[in-house]
């Protein structure tokens, strides 16, 4: 079976574009290991300029997320590097 970078290769993405979807989709898992009862609750939605913008968010679960943003950004530079991802928004609303 396949790896998912290496059918990305095959696309005419470029390189930038398929940075943001490995980005985004490493999303679930590195929410799940920090609070996994959110994985289900939030999306990644964009990458654009080292900015990662999550939506789904519930007023009640912002501060716990804002307040662990250092541990999200972490595991991003684990993942993928340092300052790959330098912010993370995290967006109100429902999926």
């Amino acid at each position: 079976m396949k790896h998912i970078s290496d059918i990305l290769k095959n696309t005419n993405l470029s390189e930038e574009q398929v940075n943001a979807l490995q980005i985004t989709a490493a999303w679930p898992k590195i929410i799940a290991e920090i609070i996994p009862e959110y994985s289900q609750e939030t999306k990644a939605e964009k990458y654009i300029r080292n900015v990662l913008t999550v939506s789904g968010i519930t007023s009640q679960h912002l501060l716990n997320l804002q307040m662990k943003e250092v541990e999200f950004l972490e595991r991003y530079d684990h993942y993928f590097g340092p300052d790959v991802v330098k912010q993370i928004k995290f967006k109100m609303g429902r999926l």
